[in-house]
């Protein structure tokens, strides 16, 4: 991977211009350590830097910004295009003659050759490019499909700028940096920052999919933003429930795909390894990876002292049997936390999913091996693999059979009642026989349940789902209904779980999962590749009727029976556990001080966000053990540690 800047302004003299743009490209050093480079046009006033990861084309063919043969596109890039030697082949055919080796160049001909909108359609793969027009005098920023790499974006005064992360906007002389208020209210309640904001005012993420042009000869500041693939479009043609094959058939074109996507995805001018945690994903991508390479796949795992919490066995075994070169490396508690403090300066933007730390760690793990990893990210959103999606149109089902009015009188008394009171009823088992069938029910799970009882649409559930902050923390920040991100359309011909996939795909994992992987990744200088994510692959599970991917209450029912083929059941068959720390210890324990330093009164008064009082309750019940308050907790402590980082 790489790193991009650059900006738009017509008050910068050309010496000053390539002392910011080095040191914008300086500050994403960790995003591409092998090279970096500038360019600067007195005659459109647009500053190109790059910072470089060499993964295709080692030599200096390879180093950007690069020109196009006709001189005339410039661009600066970050990604990889899978399917870049086919496109080699016909943009040769078509009369480019090329340089060097490349995917960066195979992108510049297709564009000279096909154009720019012509030439995203045929790119199969991850990026983030901003090109540069010399002879339309126009600069596009462009974003790869489902949004596996950044783009940062704004306006400052009469000065536009974009980047890869923050931190290399933040060089520009013209950086203000006005804190976005109306942001921490998703942070606290989601635990990210979607597209379409940031941390601050005037600066976006350019949304997954998009393209944003600036007319470089008008005056008014003026860009535009367009769609230039959508995937409810591509969801619809491909038509869910319309595969008509048996289910064996079904699993056979899955896997299939996987092999295409995962043969492509290999190559690489350096070698290429795995992350296993031992789960469906991670597993089935690293059999197939080590089906078609001859040579053994390294494969990267972690695990802690904490058995809850510790899946590196499981991955081991699957090692084993698959015959990876495997690396483990459990992790004490001292080494998990010296990396939390120095996460804001990782992530650039308050960022509060706690796998985060783990994700951090087995990057730095594979970076001491290589420099590309795949990865199973995009399989429980292409597949349905989250509890909301097999359990949550059930429980939206059965709850749409009581009145509306009992629902919210029912929600209202059972929030009264202290946790206490619940923590003695479910010791008696009460929860189970209130809720047969659940999973073990902890005081946790019935406060989720019972804040779904007022919902009345999928939407409201949805919403109530996934917004599990506690946000009456928050003192003047605007959280009107209406500043809630909603892609749910209450379309009643699409299955509920189709529905909460696609919506994920549109938010949770450009949001969240694809942020802590990227920054997590390039912070150790490390390109993740994600087969899940193939466009291909996603309309092909979009064809697959609804029992293949969800059934009985499970999810990922079609991934499984294509793991079994290479790995046998009584190795993989276990319930999911996802990714996780043990936040909610660590903070009564090593995170402590820490935790009371910045959530001391006078921190959270300085910052002006947050109430003090409600804070300091959180905070104590949740180290006196009365109440789990780590997910709330951790998201006000990664505010007021990038707070911190900031000043």
């Amino acid at each position: 991977m790489c790193g991009i800047a650059g900006f738009v302004d017509q008050n910068i003299s050309e010496d000053h211009a390539y002392n910011v743009l080095k040191e914008m490209s300086r500050t994403l050093k960790h995003r591409g350590p092998d090279g970096s480079g500038q360019f600067f046009s007195n005659r459109l006033s647009v500053g190109l830097g790059h910072t470089r990861l060499s993964i295709i084309d080692l030599t200096e063919t390879g180093a950007q910004p690069m020109v196009s043969t006709s001189g005339r596109f410039k661009i600066v890039y970050n990604g990889e295009i899978y399917n870049h030697e086919d496109l080699r082949e016909r943009t040769s055919d078509a009369g480019y003659a090329f340089r060097g080796t490349s995917d960066t160049e195979v992108v510049l001909a297709a564009i000279e050759v096909w154009g720019l909108e012509s030439a995203l359609q045929m790119f199969v793969g991850m990026f983030a490019f901003a090109l540069l027009d010399q002879e339309r005098r126009v600069l596009h920023l462009v974003r790869d499909r489902l949004g596996e790499k950044p783009v940062y974006f704004g306006w400052q005064g009469d000065t536009f700028l974009f980047a890869s992360e923050l931190k290399a906007l933040k060089i520009h002389p013209k950086w203000k940096g006005t804190l976005n208020t109306s942001a921490i209210y998703d942070l606290i309640s989601l635990g990210y920052i979607p597209c379409g904001s940031s941390i601050y005012s005037q600066i976006e993420k350019l949304p997954p999919a998009s393209r944003l042009s600036l007319d470089l000869t008008s005056r008014d500041k003026k860009h535009v933003v367009s769609r230039w693939w959508s995937l409810s479009k591509n969801l619809d043609q491909s038509g869910e429930g319309h595969f008509c094959g048996t289910e064996s058939e079904a699993v056979d074109s899955v896997i299939d795909q996987l092999r295409s996507t995962i043969r492509d995805q290999l190559v690489s001018d350096v070698p290429v390894g795995a992350l296993l945690s031992g789960g469906i994903d991670s597993s089935i991508v690293t059999a197939i990876a080590q089906e078609q390479s001859a040579r053994k796949i390294e494969t990267f795992t972690i695990g802690f002292n904490e058995k809850t919490f510790d899946e590196s066995h499981h991955a081991k075994q699957i090692a084993s049997h698959l015959g990876t070169e495997h690396h483990e490396w459990i992790v004490t508690p001292g080494e998990a936390l010296s990396v939390i403090p120095d996460i804001p300066k990782y992530f650039d933007e308050p960022f509060a999913d706690s796998s985060q730390v783990p994700t951090f760690l087995v990057f730095q793990l594979a970076s001491k091996k290589t420099k590309v990893v795949l990865s199973g990210d995009g399989g429980d959103e292409v597949f349905g693999g989250y509890n909301r999606h097999y359990l949550g149109p059930e429980i939206f089902t059965k709850l749409s059979h009581v009145s509306t009015w009992m629902r919210k009188m029912a929600h209202s008394s059972l929030r009264s009642i202290p946790v206490k009171t619940w923590q003695r009823l479910l010791t008696t088992g009460l929860g189970n026989r209130v809720f047969p069938g659940t999973l073990s029910v902890s005081v946790e799970k019935l406060e989720k349940l019972i804040r779904l009882l007022p919902s009345t649409t999928r939407n409201e559930f949805y919403q109530s789902l996934v917004r599990e902050g506690d946000v009456s923390v928050l003192r003047d920040v605007d959280c009107r209904e209406e500043n809630k991100a909603s892609y749910i359309l209450e379309d009643q011909a699409i299955h509920f779980a189709e529905e909460m996939m696609r919506v994920d795909m549109l938010t949770y994992l450009p949001g969240d999962i694809l942020v802590k992987v990227d920054r997590a990744a390039m912070a150790n200088s490390v390109e993740s590749r994600a087969p899940f994510l193939d466009h291909r692959l996603i309309a092909l599970a979009a064809c697959l009727p609804i029992n293949l991917k969800i059934r009985e209450g499970e999810g990922k029912v079609i991934l499984k029976e294509a793991l079994n083929r290479f790995i046998p059941k009584t190795m993989t068959q276990r319930p999911k556990s996802g990714f996780a720390i043990p936040i909610d210890d660590w903070l009564r324990g090593s995170l402590r001080d820490w935790c009371y330093d910045l959530l001391a009164p006078k921190s959270i008064a300085e910052a002006g966000i947050f109430h003090s009082d409600r804070v300091k309750s959180l905070l104590e019940s949740h180290i006196s053990g009365r109440k789990e308050n780590g997910l709330t907790l951790w998201r006000l402590l990664m505010f007021q540690s990038w707070l911190q980082e900031q000043r």
